[in-house]
């Protein structure tokens, strides 16, 4: 709902992967944090605030990969 929730959000993602011992290579938009991308390599995280989520769309745009659902 707001760019602290979304900061939050890809601040745990971020923690979580290198607490499993996998990699960040790269985080995108943090500062601005209306639209971050979390980079892992073989999987990448995008956290949005709800207007740019429903604007991009990117579940219609990559809907023929398989979806990761997280608990919220």
């Amino acid at each position: 709902e707001s760019t602290r929730q979304v900061k939050a959000i890809a601040e745990a993602v971020w923690e979580g992967m290198e607490a499993d011992g996998i990699s960040v290579r790269h985080i995108e938009g943090f500062h601005e944090a209306q639209w971050v991308l979390v980079d892992c390599g073989d999987a990448v995280a995008h956290v949005f605030i709800p207007p740019l989520h429903q604007f991009y769309d990117l579940e219609h745009l990559w809907g023929d990969m398989p979806r990761l659902n997280v608990p919220s």
